[in-house]
């Protein structure tokens, strides 16, 4: 059964209340988006990207060093905006470039 034939369904009923009625249309014409929606306008970050390039600098303090093996990977850490960050890397690293994690930094300072 479609939307247009339970409004019909609903209208023609005898069940429900004039006000019922209204209320039930109301709720299957409202259109509710569910999961990601993405608002049509320009980002900050993206707007910065415009008249800006992302610099990379090195903390020696919070390097991430693999002490165990000689030969270990360099990993990096990178704090920031991801489009800054993604930016910079394609711009320094075309080659380098194995494996990207994007994680969103979620901080609970209101634990119950």
């Amino acid at each position: 059964m479609n939307k247009p034939e339970i409004i019909k369904k609903i209208k023609g009923s005898s069940f429900f209340s004039s006000e019922e009625k209204n209320t039930l249309v109301e709720l299957l014409n409202h259109n509710k988006q569910y999961g990601l929606v993405w608002e049509e306008k320009t980002e900050n970050a993206e707007l910065e990207l415009l008249n800006k390039i992302p610099v990379l600098s090195e903390e020696i303090s919070r390097a991430i060093i693999n002490k165990s093996f000689k030969d270990a990977p360099n990993h990096v850490l990178i704090e920031g905006d991801n489009l800054h960050a993604l930016t910079s890397l394609r711009q320094a690293r075309q080659r380098l470039l194995i494996l990207t994690i994007l994680l969103p930094l979620i901080l609970n300072t209101t634990a119950p």
